[in-house]
């Protein structure tokens, strides 16, 4: 755990949830994407890439 919190600050954001106004949080989470998967998020892989979404109720689910 303490790797991810020295990478969390590296790019600007605080593991402990505080926000701080001047970073911009967006780049910040895409910078830490980076570091842990390798895997460079450019503007051309955010266009091409495939998402899919699902829809979570506020409610849970009735029993079976």
């Amino acid at each position: 755990m303490d790797e991810l919190n020295v990478l969390m600050r590296e790019v600007g954001l605080d593991p402990t949830g505080d926000v701080d106004p001047d970073v911009d949080r967006k780049a910040a989470v895409f910078a830490l994407t980076e570091r842990l998967t390798g895997v460079r998020v450019t503007e051309k892989l955010l266009a091409d890439a495939e998402y899919r979404t699902g829809e979570v109720p506020e409610e849970p689910a009735e029993e079976w």
